[in-house]
């Protein structure tokens, strides 16, 4: 088997710099990011998929923060690695939606005076956050026993938590709508009264 790892290619340095918009706490700190598309191929030179794991499971990604002697010695704080394999396959779209759910595991961290912690060399520091829920299980499980899987049940409680998610941001979205539109409305009539 030949691994090949693509180091900060033009598409995957164009998404992050996209996605880092979504984490307000990382702008200005000049965090240094490595991003590597992890490509696997077999004898046959085709390709490998999975050609990533994350605690022995394929992942589209995965994200570390790098230890201070590697800070040190690279200059990089945080890597993020890609499936090639897989991140070839993505629309636009998902690839960002993929990249912000690796940065949304960073957790920086802050002083009581709500200032960056830095390290040793004065790079700022990070914990990973976990995700906010995982799911594993069997096919066959559910085959088997229907609903009382919980296998099952864990699916639907994601999609539950999925879709309050999506009602939440819809919910705020139209809040915003219905909150420009009434300081459109109301503009016309404040210049009038101003005039």
């Amino acid at each position: 088997m030949k691994t090949v790892f693509e180091v900060d290619t033009p598409d995957t340095l164009s998404v992050l710099k996209t996605a880092i918009a979504y984490h307000p706490d990382l702008d200005g700190l000049d965090v240094k990011f490595k991003v590597v598309k992890v490509l696997k191929f077999d004898k046959d030179d085709e390709a490998v998929v999975p050609s990533l794991k994350c605690h022995g499971a394929a992942a589209a990604g995965s994200i570390k923060v790098n230890g201070l002697k590697q800070r040190h010695l690279t200059g990089v704080d945080v890597v993020i690695e890609l499936d090639g394999h897989v991140w070839e396959t993505l629309p636009a779209v998902t690839r960002l939606a993929l990249v912000d759910h690796e940065l949304t595991h960073l957790v920086l961290l802050k002083d009581t005076d709500d200032r960056p912690k830095v390290d040793d060399i004065g790079r700022p520091k990070f914990k990973l956050r976990p995700d906010d829920w995982t799911l594993t299980g069997f096919a066959s499980v559910i085959a088997r026993h229907g609903r009382h899987a919980l296998e099952y049940q864990s699916v639907a409680r994601i999609n539950s938590a999925a879709e309050l998610a999506k009602k939440s941001c819809e919910a705020a979205v139209s809040a915003a709508v219905t909150v420009a539109s009434q300081v459109v409305d109301e503009a016309p009539a404040a210049e009038q009264a101003a005039a």
